[in-house]
This record gives structure tokens, C-alpha cells and sequence, in this order.
């Protein structure tokens, strides 16, 4: 009797310890919510997809021996996968720049969503959200995200060779014209590119 006991005592706390390792990864998905404005990024879901993969592969824990242990770590691990897929319901209204949630527009998904999790944000979203929720998952995720979008851009830049609006913040050469500081000038995007002044930020572009 005090072997199952013990047995199923075990069990709990291997449970308990694989919902406190998956809840952070839950909260990142809200996270990459709140920092779209901030990335100036229309739609996200590309890059907020990106993530969920690699979430999913952070979850890949290493299953218990226990065979009760084994069935409740699968099961929360498939209840976590479950939202990650139902990332892309969640459309967060954000009522001012302290990002506060207008709960009465959201679905009830949405709603059950953030009830489960209030604890666990509630002083994420009164507090400076960014910090707090960057300790609690993992920065490089953030990284991860913004250089994604970086080198996205990078490449829609260099297959339409677009004309940019570039504003000059030091004196450089650009294409072999002399561009001056303060001025806002417009060349290729291959032009650009391969100039040393884009290369060492001397030069900031616009559109």
C-alpha cells in the first residue's frame, strides 16, 4: 500500500512539474500577441507559426517510466498542443498603449483562454509586460522572430529591386554619388545593399 501510495504520489508531482515547464511556453503565445504593434508587423502569423514549431519541439520532454505519469504528461502535453493550434483565433483587442484587454469582444475560447491562465499573467499585463514575460520564456524566441522578419523583408527587397526613401545620418557614398547627412535620398535597393554605409548604419531606410 505504501509503494502505490508513494506510487501515485510521484505521479502527481511528475504531472505537476510538466504543467509548470509547458505554462510559460503558453504564455509566450500571448506574448508574441502584444509584440506585433511593437514589431510593426500587419500580420504575424507566419512568424508566430515559426515559434509554435519550436515550441513543440520544446515540449518534447522526456516521458516518466510511470505509466499513470506517462498518460497525464501526454494528455496536458496534447491539451498545450491544442492551443498552440488555436493560436490564430486569438485576437487580443487592445484598448491603450498599457495594452489592457476589452474582454467583452473576445469569443468564448478566447475568454476560457484567459481565464485558465489569469494567474499566470495578471501581473504581466499590469506590470511592464515585455520584461516580465521575457523572463518567463525564453528571450532568444523574440530574436528569433524579429530577425526572421528582418531577413523576410530583406528578401522582398532584393527579388523586386525596389526604389527606397533613404534618410542619411552621416556623411557616405552611395553608388558612387556623395549623399550628406540630413539629406533624404531615393535608390535601388541593389544600390543599397551593396553600399558600406548601409552595411556600418549610416543610413536609415524609410519605405
Amino acid at each position: 500500500m505504501n509503494r502505490l501510495a508513494e506510487s501515485s504520489n510521484s505521479s502527481m508531482h511528475e504531472e505537476q512539474q510538466q504543467t509548470e515547464q509547458m505554462k510559460p511556453e503558453a504564455a509566450f503565445l500571448l506574448f508574441k500577441t502584444l509584440i506585433s504593434n511593437e514589431m510593426n508587423i500587419p500580420d504575424i502569423t507566419m512568424y508566430a507559426q515559426n515559434l509554435v514549431d519550436i515550441q513543440l519541439n520544446y515540449l518534447e520532454t522526456p516521458i516518466p517510466k510511470n505509466q499513470l505519469a506517462n498518460q497525464a504528461v501526454q494528455s496536458q502535453k496534447n491539451r498545450i498542443k491544442y492551443y498552440l493550434s488555436e493560436y490564430h483565433r486569438i485576437r487580443l483587442q487592445k484598448i491603450n498603449k498599457n495594452i489592457l484587454i476589452d474582454q467583452s469582444k473576445l469569443s468564448h475560447f478566447e475568454l476560457a483562454y484567459l481565464q485558465e491562465y489569469k494567474q499566470l499573467f495578471s501581473d504581466m499585463f499590469e506590470k511592464k509586460v515585455f520584461k516580465q514575460v521575457e523572463q518567463a520564456t525564453k528571450s532568444s524566441f523574440v530574436e528569433y522572430a524579429r530577425k526572421q522578419y528582418a531577413q523576410d523583408q530583406e528578401n522582398k527587397l532584393i527579388q523586386s529591386d525596389k526604389i527606397c526613401v533613404v534618410r542619411i545620418d552621416e556623411d557616405c557614398d552611395i553608388s558612387g554619388i556623395r549623399c550628406y547627412a540630413g539629406e533624404t535620398r531615393m535608390f535601388k535597393w541593389s544600390q543599397i545593399r551593396e553600399s558600406k554605409a548601409y552595411l556600418t548604419n549610416q543610413i536609415v531606410i524609410l519605405k
